[in-house]
């Protein structure tokens, strides 16, 4: 039986990396943590706004590329709302908003309304992995 021990997972919105056209973009990670395994359970974690972006009356939300929804993580939440500093996730450490995947997944930002013409943003997520 492996040890069951919490783990980090890191993603990386820039807009010059990885554009801004209205779709569901996976983010990038230098690192190599934007990867969530099947049976992951999310508790929490933290969006941290380093370049406001900017794209008129954008909406931006965050999920997972497969195991969960395009919105599990984030809902889609108008820009004006995406400002410098830390923006709160839907897991905030409590069983009610866990977020757990059926199937292996990365971090991924869907971006609706109109396209983002700048900013730069960092989830990092806390999970453990279920062994079920």
């Amino acid at each position: 039986m492996a040890k069951n021990y919490p783990r980090w997972a890191h993603a990386r919105y820039e807009n010059a990396v990885l554009g801004g056209a209205i779709s569901t973009i996976t983010l990038s990670d230098p690192y190599g943590r934007n990867f969530l395994p099947q049976g992951a359970i999310i508790l929490g974690g933290t969006i941290d706004i380093i370049v406001q972006p900017v794209g008129a009356s954008a909406t931006i939300a965050l999920g997972t590329s497969a195991g969960s929804s395009t919105t599990s993580l984030k809902g889609a939440t108008a820009i004006a709302s995406w400002t410098v500093g830390q923006l709160a996730l839907v897991p905030i450490f409590t069983a009610a908003t866990y977020v757990k995947l059926t199937a292996a997944g990365s971090i991924t930002t869907t971006i609706a309304t109109t396209a983002l013409t700048a900013g730069i943003f960092e989830v990092h997520l806390l999970y453990v992995v279920s062994s079920q």
